[in-house]
């Protein structure tokens, strides 16, 4: 009896530090949020067609992005750019398909996403709300492509590459660590997503 109640109380103790860490986490990812805009271009369908067109119009997507970039130095600024360039990202988006004899259209916003915890070159980001940069071809209801829109980060980047881009975009020096340390970023961002999951559920039962 003795024993089975300390295994009940190891699991306790695992489940409060685990808790712990992913609020550690959760505390991270929301300075992240407030620090950049994603981008999501999520694609008619998951035929090989309309995936390749996905990437056609991600290209000219980002060939837009880059400039609108050049002209903000805050997320707030950066925001308010594409905001008011929706209706030229579209129109991007739609020339590409056109040129590619598709007569889907596309839809761009600006908005509040939840992202999972993803993975990059060199890099990952924890689970959680994000401002995202929303482009939508068609139906909608394809694969999707994530990246990041501000600071530029959707390119493969070197080590010290991100850590500069990551200084300039205002980022910690813990905080850029913890981004890059793929030994250990795993666990805390799982325990997140886990974290998440809970809350969801907790939520929908009420």
């Amino acid at each position: 009896m003795n024993k089975l109640k300390s295994v009940e109380i190891a699991l306790i103790f695992g489940v409060v530090v685990a808790l712990l860490a992913g609020r550690g986490i959760a505390a991270q990812q929301e300075e992240l949020a407030d620090t950049m805009i994603r981008l999501h271009v999520i694609a008619n369908s998951d035929s090989d067609r309309d995936q390749a067109d996905k990437l056609a119009v991600r290209d000219a997507v980002l060939e837009l992005v880059k400039e609108y970039g050049e002209q903000a130095d805050t997320v707030t600024e950066m925001a308010c750019i594409l905001e008011s360039h929706l209706p030229e990202l579209e129109a991007a988006g739609e020339a590409v398909l056109r040129n590619r004899n598709s007569a889907h259209c596309v839809r761009a916003s600006v908005t509040d996403c939840y992202f999972p915890t993803k993975d990059y070159d060199g890099f990952a980001l924890p689970a959680g709300e994000y401002r995202a940069l929303r482009i939508v071809i068609g139906e909608g209801e394809g694969a999707n492509w994530w990246c990041v829109a501000f600071p530029e980060l959707c390119v493969p980047a070197t080590a010290d590459v991100f850590a500069e881009t990551a200084a300039e975009a205002g980022f910690s020096d813990s905080l850029t660590d913890t981004l890059q340390d793929d030994g250990a970023y795993e666990i805390r961002f799982f325990l997140l997503d886990a974290l998440g999951h809970l809350e969801n559920i907790l939520l929908a039962s009420k």
